[in-house]
């Protein structure tokens, strides 16, 4: 039995190999100073934050597989709906990168038309611009395929993500925001924007590990490994003592551990 996504076919139980379809987020830290999403989602995220959603097509058959951008102009239909609601929307989604990696795990950025090779995938990432419009809650952000795959079947492995959407309420609520996007400039190797978070969560909560974590890691990053050690060790003493209450309720002593074990591991390095 099969049904028709867009310009693709979706194919049941044990059709032939063709393309597979899986979608997460684009960018996700976790949670340290909030709590863990509901129980019926899988991520949680902020009203006041740009949320990315990727997409990404695997030829999982033999045969290379043509990729063509629909009439329509779009690759993806994204609608969000409440978890325990039937009124849905039509998200806003603007796909700004596409990259397609290889059988040997290289990468490279790619457009369409384009020619998947067995192994091989293409990945879309698009920022979700209309998160913020919605009140808070749990929603389902479901991504429908459009793409033209020159009738290749499409099998969809996972077509959604559960999102725990919250606003920025508490002092917590800030450190945790302040946590992400320090987190996002390092990421994104922005030194001077990783101080300068890290250093507001630590006015907002002096006993924040994960600031000064965030600061060791800047400075090992830089090269600056007398900062570094003196970063790391202040991150180490504040969860080994349990002065970061915080960090300790929220994550429990195995993360705790893991954590410490982690930056000791980071401070050999540096000696």
């Amino acid at each position: 039995m099969c049904g028709v996504i867009g310009a693709s076919t979706v194919l049941a139980g044990g059709a032939a190999p063709g393309a597979t379809q899986y979608v997460t987020l684009g960018e996700y830290y976790s949670t340290v100073y909030t709590a863990a999403p509901e129980a019926h989602a899988e991520y949680v995220w902020w009203r006041t934050e740009p949320l990315m959603l990727r997409v990404s097509v695997t030829n999982e058959g033999r045969d290379p597989i043509v990729l063509r951008m629909p009439k329509s102009g779009r690759p993806f239909v994204v609608s969000i709906a409440p978890i325990e609601g039937r009124s849905q929307q039509t998200a806003k989604v603007n796909w700004s990168s596409l990259v397609t990696r290889s059988a040997s795990l290289s990468e490279r950025p790619a457009t369409l038309p384009a020619m998947l090779e067995s192994s091989s995938l293409l990945r879309w990432t698009g920022v979700t611009a209309d998160v913020s419009s919605l009140h808070p809650g749990i929603y389902r952000f479901v991504v429908r395929s459009e793409l033209d795959l020159s009738g290749a079947s499409l099998q969809v492995n996972n077509d959604s993500v559960r999102i725990d959407l919250r606003d920025v309420a508490t002092d917590t609520d800030r450190l945790e925001l302040l946590r992400i996007r320090a987190t996002r400039c390092l990421t994104e190797r922005q030194f001077a924007c990783v101080e300068s978070f890290a250093d507001q969560m630590a006015k907002l909560y002096p006993q924040a590990a994960i600031a000064f974590w965030l600061k060791g890691q800047s400075a090992a990053a830089r090269g600056n490994a007398s900062s570094a050690r003196r970063h790391y060790s202040k991150s180490v003493e504040l969860l080994g003592s349990k002065a970061d209450r915080l960090f300790t309720t929220l994550n429990g002593e195995h993360r705790s551990s893991e954590f410490i074990a982690g930056i000791e591991a980071r401070l050999k390095q540096l000696h």
